[in-house]
Order: C-alpha cells, then sequence, then structure tokens
C-alpha cells in the first residue's frame, strides 16, 4: 500500500502524469490525485461521479458508487 501511495505516486508526478489513481480496498474507496500547475498533486474529493480531464477533448467520469459497491 505504501509502495502504491508514496512511491508510486512520485514516480507519477516526477513524470508530469496528470492524474494518479489508487483504490483502497479495505477502506473500500478510490483515493484521487491531479496534478497542479506547480507540478505537485493535490488530492480531489468526490463522492459520486468522479470527472478525469485526460486531455482537451477526452474526459472519464467514473461512477463511483457502482465502481465500489
Amino acid at each position: 500500500r505504501s509502495r502504491d501511495l508514496d512511491e508510486k505516486k512520485e514516480l507519477y508526478r516526477e513524470e508530469e502524469v496528470r492524474w494518479y489513481l489508487a483504490i483502497d480496498p479495505e477502506a473500500n474507496e478510490l483515493l484521487a490525485w491531479s496534478l497542479d500547475a506547480n507540478g505537485c498533486y493535490q488530492s480531489v474529493t468526490a463522492t459520486d461521479t468522479l470527472e478525469v480531464d485526460i486531455c482537451k477533448n477526452c474526459n472519464l467520469s467514473l461512477d463511483l458508487i457502482r465502481m465500489l459497491r
């Protein structure tokens, strides 16, 4: 778990990956971070749906209720 939430997240940040998502099966939740203009990940909170802007004309809508049943 710490590998996913610390090491991997840092590697993704260094490579400027816009979004980092991780599922925590113990807490039954999706953890999400979005890269800000300064190159730092900011935690994103969503309760029902998470909208991920992958690129200029491509968005992904994640239905968290269905995903985490």
